[in-house]
């Protein structure tokens, strides 16, 4: 008996060791090549020609938070930068390539996103270059919002708005609420004076001015 349980014990020891079998911990590796892309997108310029145009992240980190936490959930947290280029299947065939920063949309945290996202274009000012909307975490009620443009050569610029925009929603790309082909509308919840507070802007050739 003893002869048969040393004998059982000899062919189990040399699985294990043909196999591969052992006690150290699975060691799991995640390698993500720079850059990371939280948004694609392809829009037309004023020229009729069609472009695409990525926000990157070059440099940051990864955390899921489980929350109770505003930010709960997945954060991808760092340095990002804004690409325009021609061929969707060449990153360098670039038009356009520049940081953006959360202090261009009136924030002063690092910039954070929680899921890929879509920008949301449109032509806020009337000029036929289209625009759209970037936006962060404001308050309970409310993220900061800048209104950023393309030119006809793939250029982003910040567009003046006088000043972060309020805004009472949360995704990160929004569609404003146009009034005309060159003012809009924002909304707001103020909770001291328990109402919602409207914001008209109307462009005046070279920024919006708030009514």
């Amino acid at each position: 008996m003893i002869l048969k349980k040393k004998f059982l014990l000899s062919i189990i020891v040399l699985t294990c060791l043909l196999s591969g079998c052992t006690h150290k911990s699975a060691k799991n590796d995640i390698t993500i090549t720079s850059p990371f892309v939280i948004s694609h997108n392809m829009v037309a310029l004023n020229d009729g020609s069609t472009v695409f145009i990525n926000v990157e992240m070059v440099k940051g980190q990864y955390t899921f938070i489980p929350g109770p936490d505003r930010l709960q959930g997945n954060n991808w947290t760092g340095d990002y930068q804004v690409r325009v280029y021609t061929d969707e299947f060449d990153l360098g065939s670039v038009l356009y390539l520049a940081p953006i920063t959360a202090n261009d949309i009136g924030s002063d945290t690092a910039m954070d996103f929680s899921q890929p996202f879509s920008l949301v274009f449109d032509d806020y000012n009337g000029d036929g270059n289209p625009d759209f909307t970037m936006g962060q975490y404001g308050a309970g009620n409310w993220d900061n919002y800048a209104l950023f443009t393309i030119n006809a050569k793939g250029e982003v610029s910040l567009l003046d708005t006088g000043g972060t925009l309020l805004i009472g929603q949360r995704d990160y790309s929004i569609k404003l609420d146009k009034l005309s082909s060159d003012s809009f509308q924002t909304e707001m919840y103020v909770n001291g004076d328990g109402k919602t507070e409207y914001t008209t802007y109307t462009w005046s050739g070279n920024s919006f001015v708030k009514n």
